[in-house]
């Protein structure tokens, strides 16, 4: 096996892991005071908050269990790092594909709100749906290694 650069595999990953365990802590204070300064929102809206931060904290979990597999448990093995990734990638993609989906779903229905035309709304779901569908793919493609 040829040499890695450690740096460029593990350095980067661990860096964009904890960029973002400190994004989600962000958007954990922000689900608090939604949840805490306009208790009388709709319960829809309240149900997408809810279903957008509890997918956020489990892609969260997956990103750990990422770090924590190639860092701790595969530790002095660098020869792993060329082995097919950790199970928890696949969940972090569909986890990741639920979070923007439903954002950009609510986004579209602001607009339509608000303008009351559908063209633009309509397009943004289109476009969701197809982000979705990717994901679900991509999923699925890996799924033989996840269940394995």
């Amino acid at each position: 096996m040829e040499n890695q650069d450690i740096n460029a595999t593990l350095g980067a990953l661990q860096i964009g892991v904890l960029i973002s365990f400190v994004l989600f802590g962000v958007a954990t204070t922000q689900c608090y005071v939604y949840f805490t300064r306009f208790p009388e929102d709709s319960s829809r809206v309240k149900a997408v908050t809810a279903f957008v931060w509890l997918c956020d904290a489990a892609n969260t979990i997956c990103l750990g269990h990422i770090l924590y597999t190639l860092t701790i448990s595969d530790y002095a093995h660098p020869d792993r790092l060329n082995s097919p990734p950790p199970r928890s990638l696949s969940a972090s993609t569909l986890f990741t594909g639920f979070t923007a989906t439903s954002v950009q779903a609510f986004f579209g229905f602001r607009i339509y709100a608000f303008t009351k035309k559908i063209y633009i709304p309509v397009l943004i779901w289109f476009m969701a749906f197809l982000h979705l569908l990717g994901r679900l793919i991509l999923f699925f493609y890996h799924a033989p290694q996840v269940l394995a």
